[in-house]
């Protein structure tokens, strides 16, 4: 079987008889990762804008 990420909509839906399934399994872990990747930026963003020693005077 091929990687869910290189499967396509009508490949998903044949693999359990159509009802979908399996498509929303992979769409929530498209979801999943774009969320946690999402956060990623964020904390990064975050801990670039308060460096160690920064206004506070010590460790952010």
């Amino acid at each position: 079987m091929k990687n869910l990420e290189t499967l396509t909509n009508d490949e998903l839906l044949s693999i359990n008889g159509g009802d979908g399934f399996w498509y929303d399994v992979a769409y929530a872990i498209g979801a999943g990762a774009h969320a946690a990747a999402n956060a990623i930026v964020a904390a990064a963003d975050t801990i670039a804008s308060h460096p160690v020693g920064g206004p506070r005077g010590g460790y952010n």
